[in-house]
């Protein structure tokens, strides 16, 4: 009988972790400012292909907050490249990684993903149009 007692304790507690735990992961996540790519101003966007690694200076990053799972997620960097052409870089499972304004970056190339993928909206969501992929990296 003592044994049993003790299994449906252990049971609850668990329960009671796992729900407190989801609650608080869930009420952490902002989701009003996640954005799907079928919605919303990125149909506006012009999607091109990096040939090359590309530098620029750093005016805009919004940080990926969510990991990757069963979604695909990315951060959103803009830059001013060395020819003064404004661009936005997605940059897919981008978790943890921090960027500040003026700081410069290297661009490598990154192919397009095969399933949808959710961004952030940041503060030029909708007046920057010309997207790639690509991984972002400091420039020392």
């Amino acid at each position: 009988m003592y044994l049993y007692f003790m299994k449906a304790i252990r049971f609850l507690l668990i329960l009671m972790l796992s729900t407190y735990t989801f609650n608080s992961m869930s009420q952490k996540l902002d989701t009003s400012k996640l954005v799907d790519f079928e919605a919303g101003c990125e149909h506006n966007w012009q999607y091109f292909n990096l040939d090359q690694k590309i530098t620029g200076k750093l005016i805009a990053y919004k940080p990926d907050l969510v990991f990757c799972g069963t979604v695909i997620t990315a951060s959103s960097a803009i830059i001013v490249t060395p020819v003064n052409d404004t661009i936005r870089i997605l940059n897919i499972c981008d978790v943890g990684r921090k960027f500040i304004k003026s700081d410069l970056v290297e661009v490598i190339p990154a192919d397009k993903p095969v399933s949808n993928v959710m961004v952030f909206s940041d503060e030029l969501y909708c007046y920057i149009k010309k997207t790639y992929y690509g991984y972002i990296t400091k420039v020392n």
